[in-house]
């Protein structure tokens, strides 16, 4: 089985302010903190999802 990884990059408009809690989760990603584990396929994702 093979896995892949993707790799975003957000970037916010200067003149746009977010509130705390979307700076709070940008700084957690950027510090690797509060981040869901990593899954192997899609079924377990959807699993640990209850769907």
């Amino acid at each position: 089985m093979s896995t892949s990884t993707v790799n975003l990059n957000i970037r916010m408009d200067k003149n746009l302010k977010a509130n705390k809690k979307t700076l709070k989760a940008i700084q957690n990603v950027e510090e690797g903190k509060s981040l869901s584990r990593k899954f192997n396929s899609v079924s377990e994702l959807m699993e640990d999802l209850n769907v």
